[in-house]
């Protein structure tokens, strides 16, 4: 899987684990798009409530090629 970082998206906290993106703190990460060639966004599905921390910003793009 070829992965290449976002705007506005951290993309150090992204790893490839089991084949698709996973985000170091929270784990499984969810492919919020798709693009005709089965290449898409994907973003951290956590959540936080902490104001401090607010929302996770793991992110990047599948390029498939």
């Amino acid at each position: 899987m070829n992965i290449q970082p976002i705007n506005m998206a951290n993309f150090e906290l992204v790893i490839i684990k089991n084949g698709t993106p996973h985000c170091k703190l929270h784990g499984a990460m969810n492919k919020v798009s798709q693009h005709e060639d089965g290449g898409g966004y994907w973003r951290c599905i956590a959540v936080v409530s902490d104001k401090k921390e607010g929302i996770c910003r793991a992110g990047c793009v599948q390029i498939n090629q």
